[in-house]
């Protein structure tokens, strides 16, 4: 892969310095390069955006953006803001993927695929909500929430993929894909068992959601 603009090297230098921060266990090096990853590939996408700038897609990178800052400043109960920001993402990203759709008559004809990728995901849920012991009953029935609608989101990401073959449904799939490992690895890292392959796991898997997020949106143009 050609890297030819300026941002997208800030964005691969600063995610490299995050991941070697926590393997080392530098929070100096963790506070440096963390903050810059979510805006550097903003200014990436601003870069070679062939539309006028998405504003929601602008809100779905800063509410993740802002989820993160709450975990690098381990902000006091903070798992109830994360989830609020990180919900407001995956609904954008819903909203999005929902509009990539192919016609009724193929929905139709393939929505048993929709509902089996939906309970497979719902599967994982639930699994992990069983390792996440002593939640109190309002942040419980937060994550089912959080849980379902990324469970939405994949389910309709994996139903275009197997309808749609092409780039854009691909780069939507790595993306959810990134999504699912990095919200699973953070709650087992969080409430089960706090093993560093897990914490660098799931800021792998986030990192390179940014990258993924530009890509599918700038796969071709979306019309608002």
């Amino acid at each position: 892969m050609k890297i030819n603009s300026p941002a997208l090297v800030l964005y691969f230098l600063a995610s490299v310095f995050a991941v070697a921060g926590i393997v080392f266990g530098s929070e100096f090096l963790v506070l440096l390069a963390k903050p810059v990853i979510a805006p550097a590939i903003f200014f990436h996408y601003l870069q070679i955006k062939k539309a006028r700038v998405n504003w929601l897609f602008f809100i779905a990178v800063l509410s993740s953006f802002i989820a993160d800052m709450i975990v690098v400043f381990q902000m006091p109960e903070g798992d109830i803001p994360i989830a609020f920001f990180n919900i407001v993402m995956y609904l954008i990203f819903s909203y999005f993927v929902i509009k990539d759709m192919e016609d009724e008559r193929a929905i139709g004809r393939k929505v048993f695929y929709f509902i089996l990728v939906f309970l497979g995901c719902f599967g994982v849920l639930a699994v992990v909500l069983n390792l996440m012991t002593g939640l109190d009953a309002q942040r419980f029935n937060l994550f089912v929430f959080y849980g379902a609608v990324l469970s939405f989101l994949s389910a309709i990401i994996g139903f275009n993929h197997i309808n749609t073959h092409n780039i854009r449904t691909f780069y939507a799939l790595i993306m959810g894909i990134c999504f699912v490992v990095s919200d699973v690895f953070f709650a087992i890292y969080n409430f089960y068992l706090q093993m560093d392959i897990f914490i660098l796991l799931n800021v792998t898997a986030q990192f390179a959601s940014y990258f993924y997020m530009v890509k599918y949106f700038t796969s071709q143009p979306v019309s608002h």
